[in-house]
């Protein structure tokens, strides 16, 4: 479906680390505020990732958030 499609997209940006750290953090909150609980897999992922940095796993950190309470 399309969710499975725009989840992809906003991954791969947020994975992408030779992006914008501002896209990166868009990217984050895309997954957040669309609510996909395919995105906690690829959110959760930067939040363990010790090697990202601060902004990018805080913004990680909100988006998980998110997707509990706007569960889809």
């Amino acid at each position: 479906m399309v969710s499975n499609e725009v989840v992809k997209v906003l991954a791969n940006l947020l994975h992408d680390e030779s992006e914008y750290e501002d896209l990166r953090v868009a990217a984050a909150e895309g997954l957040g505020y669309g609510g996909f609980s395919g995105a906690r897999d690829a959110l959760l992922q930067v939040v363990q990732d010790s090697s990202e940095g601060l902004t990018i796993r805080a913004a990680a950190i909100r988006a998980l958030g998110r997707t509990l309470h706007t569960a889809k």
